[in-house]
């Protein structure tokens, strides 16, 4: 069973949202590729479309 979140209507939540979720994403990131010694790439789009990348490479 897939389970759907309803879309947020207001633009100005989800982008406040996202910027407050953003950093413990790429925070997560970096400590899977710490903890399991891998090289690890991450891209996200914000809902205004900023780019946002975290690349775990050099350890």
């Amino acid at each position: 069973m897939v389970h759907k979140k309803k879309k947020n209507g207001n633009s100005w939540s989800r982008h406040m949202t996202y910027i407050k979720h953003r950093d413990s994403i790429l925070k997560r990131a970096a400590d899977l590729s710490m903890l399991s010694d891998t090289d690890v790439r991450l891209m996200m789009f914000s809902p205004t479309g900023q780019f946002t990348s975290f690349t775990s490479k050099g350890r």
